[in-house]
């Protein structure tokens, strides 16, 4: 549970469409610290009815309309973002409500494991790529040490041919 009257807020920075749904990126700032989560929209529908259901006493601002086509166009999706973040706005300003259980749950810093463990994989592939790209850079290296070698070599056997004349 979030601590009472805890400053806190959150900001829409981001959004990804690319998983065939929008997923928002929240920067969310509290007691000092930020941290950033990824959540749906039906998470924020989902949110507004726990916070309606825990507090009936408090009309909620309204969450933007469920789109049924094209919700992952731009256009959607930045006027569902700025709405979004309308609505946190307002939520937030409710020192009950960001220390309710609910938000808590639903700021919560995201652990996926499956994202972690693409970011290694990804990371162990580019450090073979760079460790191969190393090995080719220091076999060309090398050769062109030897090559420049032979050259120094034929320099310096015409020097001295030259001081003979």
């Amino acid at each position: 549970m979030l601590p009472e009257r805890r400053l806190l807020s959150v900001r829409l920075s981001g959004s990804d469409s690319s998983k065939g749904h929008t997923e928002y990126e929240l920067q969310v700032f509290g007691g000092g610290c930020q941290w950033q989560v990824l959540r749906r929209y039906k998470e924020f529908v989902k949110l507004n009815a726990q916070l309606t259901d825990r507090f009936p006493q408090l009309a909620f601002p309204s969450l933007p309309r469920k789109v049924w086509f094209n919700a992952t166009s731009y256009k959607v999706v930045e006027h569902r973002k700025q709405a979004l973040q309308d609505y946190m706005d307002e939520v937030l300003q409710r020192s009950d409500v960001c220390s309710c259980e609910e938000m808590a749950a639903f700021l919560k810093a995201d652990t996926n494991h499956a994202a972690l463990h693409q970011d290694i994989y990804d990371l162990q592939s580019r450090t073979e790529e760079v460790a191969r790209g190393t090995s080719e850079t220091l076999a060309l290296l090398h050769q062109r040490n030897e090559e420049n070698s032979a050259l120094k070599s034929e320099v310096e056997a015409l020097t001295r041919e030259l001081r003979a004349l």
